[in-house]
């Protein structure tokens, strides 16, 4: 089933908003990913360590037949979500993505090109007489 779901913490009453086209195997992904601290929202990850698994409740919003709608439907519903009472973007989605809440992962190529050369520069640094 390809569409648009929500995992909602009841205790804070926090959503996080997402798309899958196999939503079903999304979930346990989060699930996993969550039982194993390894989860790439912190916000999210932050939560279930503190209040459990049992707080959090599953809930498909939408089922989408074209692939191509995921994306724009994604960004409506957490568009429409309140601030302060959503585990996604503190930001609005604005353009492609934004991912303010996902950790320090590059997203564009620029991003990684640039880090790629940081990383370079500060092993030269550290070891200049290294060959």
């Amino acid at each position: 089933m390809m569409g648009i779901y929500q995992i909602q913490n009841t205790e804070n009453n926090k959503k996080y908003v997402g798309k899958s086209s196999n939503i079903e195997a999304r979930w346990k992904q989060h699930l996993k990913e969550l039982s194993e601290n390894k989860h790439v929202n912190r916000l999210l990850q932050k939560d279930y360590d503190i209040y459990g698994k049992e707080v959090f409740d599953f809930e498909v919003l939408e089922i989408v037949k074209d692939k191509n709608d995921l994306l724009l439907k994604e960004k409506q519903y957490i568009n429409a979500l309140e601030d302060g009472s959503s585990y996604n973007l503190s930001d609005k989605f604005v353009g492609n993505k934004i991912y303010t809440n996902m950790g320090p992962k590059p997203k564009t190529e620029e991003q990684i090109r640039i880090q790629s050369l940081v990383k370079k520069l500060l092993k030269e640094i550290k070891y200049p007489f290294k060959k």
